[in-house]
């Protein structure tokens, strides 16, 4: 996505199961966008980690577990 993605937008979309079909892919770039990563390797393991501990709750749990990563290795 072009625009800067909120925690507001963020938690719209998902809501709304936005991330769900087609618009599953903008989900790893919504979050990196949120969180004002960079696109890199700690990003990617940090998502694939919170992807396999949330993904069978849904796009709100892999989103948290996320959230939870970042505020551990922001620090």
């Amino acid at each position: 996505m072009t625009h800067q993605m909120t925690i507001q937008t963020m938690e719209a979309q998902l809501d709304t199961n936005a991330y769900d079909g087609p618009n599953a892919r903008d989900f790893y770039g919504d979050l990196i966008n949120l969180f004002e990563l960079e696109d890199n390797e700690i990003s990617h393991k940090m998502y694939i980690l919170a992807w396999k501990n949330g993904h069978a709750a849904g796009h709100r749990e892999v989103y948290y577990y996320f959230m939870d990563l970042v505020e551990v290795f922001k620090k």
